[in-house]
This record gives structure tokens, C-alpha cells and sequence, in this order.
């Protein structure tokens, strides 16, 4: 079984990070958008963590870059 995608669209301003990271990107106008394995969220008293948050904390992504994120 293999993880999920999730593909971030993050601002320009984040794309040295993305390459220093040597993740798969595409920079589109002005937006950037990357692809990345997803990572388990924690599930604490019946409720999930921000997956956003998570996913960040994980691929050491500033929060503020993330525009918007799906699962594919």
C-alpha cells in the first residue's frame, strides 16, 4: 500500500526551501505547487491535529507559505 499525495500550493517565496528539499515542484504564475507523501495526523481526545500544521511540522514548510492542500 503506498501513502497518499498531497499536493500543496504554496507561494513563490517558498521555492529556494523546495529545492533546497529536492521535492517535486511546479511553479505556475504565482503559485508553486508541490507534491509530497502525506504524513499521519494525530488523533487526540476524538479529534484530529491541523493536517496542515502536521505537514509542515514534518517537512519543515513555514505555515504562512501554504496557500491551499489536497489529497490525491
Amino acid at each position: 500500500m503506498t501513502k497518499p499525495t498531497v499536493l500543496l500550493e504554496m507561494k513563490p517565496s517558498a521555492l529556494d526551501y523546495v529545492k533546497e528539499k529536492d521535492l517535486f515542484y511546479v511553479l505556475k504564475e504565482d503559485k508553486l505547487e508541490v507534491a509530497i507523501d502525506d504524513v499521519p495526523t494525530d488523533y487526540v481526545d476524538g479529534t484530529y491535529s491541523d493536517p496542515v500544521k502536521e505537514i509542515c511540522d514534518h517537512w519543515g514548510f513555514n505555515k504562512e507559505d501554504v496557500i491551499n492542500w489536497e489529497i490525491d
